[in-house]
């Protein structure tokens, strides 16, 4: 059964160790802890943890006076700053849009070639052209801080304006319970949590007769980690930032 819930996964990575057979010696926050850590690693380096998203923020008063503006807690990592609006050069009437717009309707009329290598290398020069020529809007951002600073002269902003950017948001929680990777490590790293707490007292044997040798579970689960670590690393992560498109 795929858990549909925070507390169904951790019954379900209790039960991928033996729970209702053998005793798993760790405490319900031990659990809690280690499925915010495996959280924690998922989000930051797994593609099935963001999505790209444009979001529309309305200035209030208090941004234009702090000359920042505050993100939501789910943004990752800020993209670009999309220009509109006369304070960030309208794009939607731009030079560029309009030049891509006079040659679409020229090839889709006959006007130009109607071969498609023309009308695609037309575009790419355009493209280029605004990339060297275009503006662009600067901005830092820490999401730590969850502040956007925009590069731009403030005393022109006003209130009731709209600011576009486009970030990574992290998806949510309630739809990544079913996630292999995810299942593994969490299991993993309560397996090395029970480990930890067992070596320190050697073989411990258990009331169903069971025994239990810490230090081996604790380099096991230590192994299952670093691969999956890897895994997450060389399978299942964006490539930098400066490579996407």
């Amino acid at each position: 059964m795929v858990p549909q819930s925070r507390i169904e996964f951790g019954q379900y990575c209790l039960r991928k160790l033996g729970s209702g057979i053998a005793s798993v010696n760790v405490t319900p926050e031990q659990v809690e802890d280690r499925i915010d850590e495996a959280l924690s690693m998922w989000r930051e380096y797994h593609f099935n943890a963001t999505k790209r998203a444009f979001i529309k923020y309305k200035l209030q008063p208090e941004d234009i006076t702090n000359q920042y503006i505050t993100v939501p807690d789910n943004v990752l990592e800020v993209l670009r700053i999309i220009p509109t609006g006369a304070t960030f050069g309208g794009a939607l009437f731009s030079i560029l849009n309009y030049a891509k717009y006079q040659y679409y309707m020229a090839f889709s009329f006959g006007a130009v070639s109607s071969q498609i290598s023309p009308f695609s290398i037309a575009l790419s020069n355009l493209e280029l052209l605004n990339d060297e020529l275009g503006q662009k809007i600067g901005y830092q951002f820490n999401r730590f801080e969850n502040r956007l600073h925009i590069t731009t002269d403030w005393s022109v902003m006003h209130a009731d304006e709209y600011v576009v950017y486009e970030a990574f948001v992290i998806m949510d929680t309630s739809e990544v319970w079913g996630d292999i990777w995810l299942q593994r490590y969490t299991t993993a790293l309560i397996k090395q949590n029970m480990g930890a707490s067992l070596q320190k007292f050697g073989n411990v044997a258990l009331l169903n007769g069971i025994t239990y040798n810490g230090a081996d579970l604790y380099e096991q689960a230590s192994r299952e980690i670093m691969q999956l670590e890897n895994d997450l690393q060389t399978k299942f992560s964006y490539p930098a930032l400066g490579f996407l498109k």
